[in-house]
């Protein structure tokens, strides 16, 4: 699968959204195909898969690849403008991000400053052995409806998330981005708009306990757990959905 998102403020270059009209850097993210329907596409990615990024202004792949960290499993829906991931506890220890994402208050405005200087172990919680299968929560991107590719799927990120605990508490992550973003002229206030609606129409099932914010796939088990080692070559290809801001 192939991710177009912006630029990282936290690890690309001090640039947070579009340069130049353009985004900064695609993303290979491999997964195993566990379903594959008209309704839904559901995609596992087991803990140590490689993970690489593309810097689509100089044409190299960024340092890495960096291995995932716990298990996920990853919700598609045709035609809808967002997708939803479910968080598992693997083998290996935690990542900060579990803590970070879906304790206390969240990875709430000001956390990727707070990462750059105190560390991700200021998000962690008390040390502790991992528990393999734990569900940890849910996390929804909100982004273009994904195309199908040569490669797997594309998607163009849109800033915005939600981060929904098990119990269904949630909060919005990264406003304060998409703000920059309106501010920088990125994105209009009618972009901006239809991405916050976008949200809006997911936080309406998160609180009605709608699929997938039930029990359905939070005690999926999956196997095999095997890593995914390798990422098949010419997904670094620019991405037709990089050309500018997209429409939700």
């Amino acid at each position: 699968m192939v991710h177009a998102i912006m630029g990282d403020p936290a690890l690309i270059r001090g640039v947070p959204f579009l340069e130049n009209g353009q985004y900064v850097t695609v993303g290979a993210r491999p997964y195993r195909v566990i379903e594959d329907s008209d309704d839904i596409v559901v995609l596992f990615q087991p803990e140590g898969t490689a993970i690489a990024r593309w810097d689509l202004t100089e044409g190299r792949l960024m340092a890495g690849p960096q291995a995932s960290q716990g298990d996920s499993l990853r919700l598609l829906y045709p035609g809808r403008p967002y997708d939803v991931t479910l968080f598992f506890e693997a083998q290996g220890e935690p990542p900060w991000m579990f803590d970070g994402l879906f304790e206390g208050e969240g990875l709430v405005a000001g956390w990727r400053e707070r990462r750059r200087a105190l560390g991700e172990d200021a998000f962690r919680g008390p040390p502790r052995s991992p528990e393999p299968g734990r569900f940890r929560g849910w996390y929804v991107n909100i982004e273009t409806p994904f195309k199908r590719t040569s490669y797997g799927f594309e998607v163009a990120d849109m800033t915005l998330d939600i981060a929904v605990r098990p119990d269904r508490s949630f909060y919005l992550k990264d406003e304060d981005e998409l703000e920059v973003a309106l501010a920088a002229g990125a994105c209009s206030e009618s972009e901006a708009a239809a991405i916050r609606s976008a949200a809006e129409g997911v936080t309406q099932l998160i609180v009605s306990g709608i699929a997938p914010f039930d029990e359905s796939w939070r005690r999926w088990l999956p196997f095999p757990r095997e890593a995914i080692g390798e990422i098949p070559d010419g997904w670094q290809a620019t991405p037709e959905l990089t050309n500018g801001w997209p429409d939700v």
